[in-house]
């Protein structure tokens, strides 16, 4: 249960980043949205209730009740005699509730360590560019990219041409080779 309401969210995540015409923009709002959807996940409500859904569950298809697992004993320790004790929980649901929060922490980590990074800043400002028609100063890492030239023709192409991203862009500009 904790595997499908995590992956539920994460599943339209990837149909949304997979789209034929998904654009930087659009992905990093996609991602946002989920990490939003998450943020409601890692609550105590969204716990008891996806918990108390596996219970009835359980209850429907007569499955062993949800219990916690063995207690193992710590080694004995020779040289050292601390009387520390290793912790117990009261319940299966004390159990399961920071697994539950792991899971949702380590689901959002990934997210942010993918697409919080300056690289995708750059592309997202030069899909701007494109779509837009105007120069970002993004342009000046790109040495090859001659900008005089790019800010005479690239409000020409905007003007010329109706698209809203770089796919449509592309399409505009390709020519099949038995038409040239």
């Amino acid at each position: 249960m904790l595997a499908v309401s995590i992956f539920e969210v994460l599943e339209n995540l990837c149909t949304a980043l997979q789209g034929k015409h998904t654009t930087v923009a659009g992905m990093l709002q996609a991602v946002e949205h989920t990490t939003a959807r998450m943020t409601t996940l890692r609550s105590d409500e969204s716990y008891n209730s996806l918990y108390s859904s596996a219970q009835q569950i359980v209850e429907q298809l007569n499955l062993d009740a949800i219990c916690l697992p063995r207690q193992s004993r710590p080694p004995r320790k020779r040289e050292y005699t601390t009387t520390s004790s290793q912790h117990t929980f009261d319940n299966p649901a004390a159990y399961f509730k920071p697994i539950y929060f792991t899971a949702i922490d380590t689901a959002q980590q990934s997210i942010r360590s993918r697409f919080d990074q300056y690289s995708f800043t750059t592309v997202k400002e030069l899909e701007e560019c494109l779509v837009t028609g105007q120069l970002k100063d993004t342009l000046k890492l790109y040495p090859e990219v001659d900008v005089t030239r790019l800010a005479v023709q690239l409000p020409m192409f905007r003007s010329s041409y109706d698209y809203c991203s770089v796919d449509q862009a592309i399409q505009l500009l390709y020519v099949p080779v038995d038409q040239k």
